[in-house]
């Protein structure tokens, strides 16, 4: 009998001594999450044109590309410019490799000549990177001061669409 309580006592004070135990939080440099509680997620590559709001036909004007990575690699980027008909690049490359280890964020600026008026089309930039690893492509583009263009809204149908008790809003219709 005394075995019998002498292993019921290690018992609790196991369970007692594991239940006292203080579990801490991972240092917040180690935590991926926020304190928000919503992760976080940054682009490998970002492309951003800056020009001017208007331009006038005839005239020159900077474009001012930036490229943004987070994490700077050694794999080189292939920057291209797409310049539509009526526009020339008076100065710097259409297209070029750099190849940066270090730098998160790398800026190039050009000069433009827009002959005749205004084009139709906008000033594509893009820009890729792919290493043994990892790929990424990003893209922007300059407008010449027209607004970017907008998705078009989905139909909705008037009737929201109720399960038990939860309304899940109103459908889309899928097809013509």
């Amino acid at each position: 009998m005394k075995t019998m309580s002498g292993i019921y006592v290690l018992v609790v004070t196991a369970l007692l001594a594991c239940a006292g135990q203080r579990r801490d939080a991972p240092p917040a440099s180690d935590n991926p999450v926020e304190p928000s509680g919503a992760a976080t997620y940054r682009a490998p590559l970002v492309v951003r044109v800056e020009g001017p709001e208007q331009m006038q036909p005839g005239s020159e004007s900077e474009l001012v590309v930036r490229l943004i990575r987070p994490r700077p690699t050694d794999s080189p980027i292939a920057l291209r410019l797409s310049l539509p008909p009526g526009v020339e690049l008076v100065d710097g490359q259409a297209d070029e490799a750099i190849t940066d280890a270090v730098s998160g964020t790398l800026t190039r600026r050009y000069r433009i000549r827009v002959a005749g008026g205004i084009p139709d089309r906008d000033i594509e930039v893009t820009a890729s990177i792919t290493g043994t690893d990892h790929a990424a492509h990003a893209r922007d583009a300059y407008r010449f001061g027209r607004p970017a263009p907008k998705l078009a809204e989905p139909r909705r149908q008037a009737d929201p669409v109720r399960v038990g008790n939860k309304n899940l809003g109103r459908p889309i219709p899928v097809g013509p």
